[in-house]
């Protein structure tokens, strides 16, 4: 199994301890990696190419691009949610070195399988 802890969140689906959200959906063109709780109710959202920019940016830290980029994948996943009629109870963001680095979204049912259907092979 392979899983990560987010604390207070225990991620069992497609999540890593070294790289988080290990899923890669693709909603409008646009990649996104997520990653989720057993049950599907907590998800974690990050940038597809975060581990990219990170060791091409690695000494330009706090660059904005990242957390531009991370906002991004957020509202396109919130989107899919909204049109699903999936509620989201409460958002956190995950935060290294300044930059935003995912969101941890807070659900009132499963999302994770909706999004699922958007992965990329």
């Amino acid at each position: 199994m392979c899983l990560c802890v987010i604390s207070p969140y225990l991620l069992e689906q497609d999540c890593s301890i070294w790289s988080g959200a290990t899923r890669k959906i693709k909603i409008n063109d646009y990649d996104v990696k997520v990653g989720a709780s057993e049950d599907g109710k907590i998800i974690l959202v990050m940038d597809a190419e975060f581990l990219r920019m990170t060791a091409t940016e690695f000494y330009t830290l706090n660059n904005p691009t990242h957390s531009v980029a991370v906002n991004n994948s957020f509202v396109i996943v919130k989107k899919v949610l909204n049109k699903n009629n999936v509620k989201i109870n409460r958002v956190r963001a995950l935060k290294s070195l300044g930059n935003i680095d995912g969101y941890v979204m807070e659900l009132d049912k499963d999302g994770y399988s909706l999004l699922k259907k958007f992965t990329v092979k």
